[in-house]
């Protein structure tokens, strides 16, 4: 008696990946749809595609083989390719990037100059940028400005296009790469909690955000260290510091859980990045600083934690320094970064989702793309808080309700509860189905 071979079961398996690629297609309805309800509408696409993620991964653990492998793959690339014409409806970032890149392009310091500097009036007849953004310089590092510069040189118009392009190509790469990496794993059930996440693929095909760039570093760097290529790890940490600073936190983790010997190469491949990108910089008389202080001090949104220290009557006396409320943060993220590299001695991938998601949430702001970097962590190591957490944080978007129609930006506080709770019964989850699930965090 012969044994069928696993294969793709038509039509289940058809039938569910036209369902997955239809729900994220009702992302190109969204500006058609009511303005007043467009945050509520998008945070149902990621509950929807969600959900759709869950079923793939449960499908994956209960029967695996090559053909969910390949179905998975399949869907990661069409999902990504199907968002790419998408409008961006979830932020106007994919603006400053353009503003920050042609600010370059004419000679000008976008780290010294906000784009409401009268001497880049005549820019902003031509690339015109958010009004929320028009008091602050950039804060993105050399290499993402680099990369901002050469997508504007394309034009006002093109540009946009150019930028969507180089992002979707970068998620394409980040597939190719976490495909290979968890192969070699044998971990390839988890593959869809990254194909198919619906924060990297909205984020990248509707928000368009750089962060696209730092999950690539980060798949990179990771791909580097499974294959001992050490050097090759510091390039892709310090590349990564160059378009978005989170990565360089890495850095710790994979120095404290490799030996001795091998240090001098990691922190080789991070010097000549670190170098390359803010040395050339410096050359062209840029001063790599820009308005973060400033961002981190005077905003505040997505943060369940940050928004509670700073309800504190301690706090409240000194609202008119943001930034007295990060001395008592400061010191919690250097106990929690000693008990991130603790971790990372007995496995990197743990002490390395700690690491970052120390800063994520402590942060005064927390906007969804910026839990992008810490799902291809989620897919070597699943974990019921993390999961919880990229699934939650969309709904911060409520916001776009009222920003939508009446330009007014006024966050509910309900999301970060909703954030918070989804923590705790993580954490719940975790300990219950320790005993069964070693493998969880």
């Amino acid at each position: 008696m012969t044994t069928r071979q696993p294969g793709l079961r038509l039509p289940s398996d058809v039938l569910l990946a036209g369902g997955f690629l239809l729900t994220l297609a009702c992302s190109y309805l969204m500006l058609y749809l009511p303005t007043h309800q467009r945050g509520t509408l998008t945070i149902v696409l990621f509950v929807l595609c969600t959900l759709w993620m869950l079923k793939f991964w449960q499908l994956a653990q209960a029967q695996p083989g090559e053909h969910h492998l390949e179905l998975i793959v399949a869907l990661g690339v069409l999902a990504r390719l199907l968002l790419f014409a998408t409008p961006g409806f979830t932020s106007n970032d994919t603006e400053r990037y353009l503003w920050d890149g042609a600010v370059l392009l004419n000679g000008f310091d976008p780290y010294q100059l906000h784009p409401d500097h009268p001497t880049l009036a005549p820019l902003r007849a031509v690339w015109p940028t958010p009004e929320e953004h028009a008091a602050y310089q950039t804060l993105y590092p050399p290499l993402a400005l680099a990369i901002f510069a050469a997508c504007a040189s394309a034009g006002a118009d093109a540009g946009l296009w150019v930028w969507k392009l180089v992002v979707t190509v970068a998620s394409l790469i980040s597939l190719w790469v976490m495909r290979s990496l968890l192969k070699t794993l044998g971990q390839t059930q988890h593959l869809s909690l990254f194909a198919l996440s619906p924060l990297v693929l909205l984020e990248t095909g509707v928000g368009a955000h750089v962060d696209s760039l730092s999950v690539l570093a980060v798949c990179v760097m990771l791909w580097c260290v499974v294959h001992s290529r050490w050097t090759w790890a510091g390039v892709a940490i310090g590349l990564g510091a160059s378009i978005k600073l989170l990565p360089i936190l890495a850095l710790g983790p994979l120095l404290f859980a490799h030996p001795l010997r091998r240090w001098p190469w990691i922190l080789l491949g991070t010097g000549i990045a670190l170098l390359a990108c803010y040395g050339l910089a410096l050359q062209m008389a840029l001063v790599p600083v820009g308005s973060l202080a400033t961002f981190f001090a005077k905003w505040r949104f997505g943060s369940p934690v940050f928004s509670l220290l700073d309800s504190l009557p301690l706090f409240a006396e000194q609202h008119n320094n943001g930034l007295w409320t990060l001395v008592p943060i400061v010191g919690v993220a250097i106990v929690a970064g000693l008990g991130a590299l603790w971790l990372s001695r007995r496995d990197f991938v743990t002490g390395l989702l700690a690491m970052f998601s120390i800063p994520l949430v402590l942060s005064p702001v927390v906007f969804p793309w910026y839990l992008m970097v810490l799902v291809p962590l989620l897919a070597m190591r699943p974990s019921p808080v993390v999961i919880l957490w990229v699934s939650l944080a969309p709904v911060t978007y409520e916001v776009l309700n009222g920003f939508a129609s009446t330009g007014l930006w006024q966050p509910a506080v309900w999301p970060l509860g909703v954030i918070a709770g989804g923590w705790f019964f993580g954490f719940c989850y975790r300990y219950r189905r320790r005993a069964l699930k070693p493998e969880m965090l």
